[in-house]
């Protein structure tokens, strides 16, 4: 039999097997979110000799749970050390990739609150502004935060109603408007510098002391772990703190912030 070359086909889940030694550890829950609202959008790639998936392999799991019994699949006639090559680069280059968050947010934006099957919520939705309103407190963009978010047909160069000048485009917010947004937020971002050993070992210690105390965030853990060292209960979530406190704090986290930077 001659594997096929080009396009692809649909293939029974029982008929494929999880790359052996696979080291890519995907967050299931997520891709069952994905798989519910967004169905299969790509194929398995499949090593054809051996069926195993190459690229895909925490897909593949998440539709056993999710109770598939077929996905779509594009085979590879490539021999087992191409097949392992692809298998590392596919999660090598993936790791590799950043973002661009303002871009992120506009997209995220456009979809308002109905952000099921992206793998972000609406808390996610807030670190990211709070992020970038942190960013341009300390490093104001030249320009106003501009990106265009056109929303029309398909092969319209211009939002529904928008005209070639830009009226009735809806726009990601301003600088100004970033910075009265964070002003008048009842949460704030609070950034930690550290040379990438101490980051490592700090973000895989703070993992490790979460699941132990029984915290779900990063903030909860801080909160318990200062509360524990100071003998203090922490302020209530909805407690009131006048303006004046609030700026000096922000003054305290300002100047710890720029220390490392004078360090370096």
């Amino acid at each position: 039999m001659t594997a096929p070359s080009t396009g692809t086909e649909m293939v029974p889940l029982d008929s494929l097997t999880t790359y052996p030694g696979n080291a890519r550890r995907g967050d299931l829950d997520a891709i069952r979110d994905s798989l519910r609202r967004n169905g299969q959008y790509r194929p398995l790639i499949v090593q054809y000799r051996t069926g195993h998936v190459l690229a895909g392999n925490n897909t593949l799991a998440a539709m056993q749970q999710e109770g598939w019994v077929e996905a779509e699949v594009k085979w590879l006639d490539v021999d087992d050390a191409a097949a392992r090559r692809i298998v590392i680069a596919d999660n090598r280059t993936s790791d590799l990739g950043t973002y661009d968050d303002r871009a992120l947010v506009t997209l995220l934006r456009e979809l308002g609150e109905d952000l099921e099957g992206t793998g972000y919520d609406l808390d996610d939705y807030d670190d990211l502004l709070a992020s970038l309103e942190e960013a341009d407190a300390d490093f104001p963009p030249d320009e106003p935060l501009g990106l265009a978010a056109h929303v029309g047909a398909p092969g319209s160069s211009y939002g529904e109603g928008g005209s070639a000048d830009g009226t009735n485009v809806r726009q990601t917010p301003s600088y100004a408007e970033y910075q009265a947004g964070y002003a008048s937020r009842a949460t704030r971002f609070l950034a930690l510098i550290f040379p990438l050993a101490q980051y490592a070992w700090v973000v895989e210690s703070m993992a490790k002391l979460s699941a132990d105390l029984g915290v779900e965030s990063n903030s909860a853990l801080l909160l318990t772990l200062v509360s524990d060292r100071t003998g203090e209960e922490p302020p209530a979530p909805d407690a009131t703190i006048s303006e004046e406190a609030v700026a000096a704090a922000e003054a305290v986290a300002e100047k710890a912030a720029e220390e490392p930077h004078e360090q370096s």
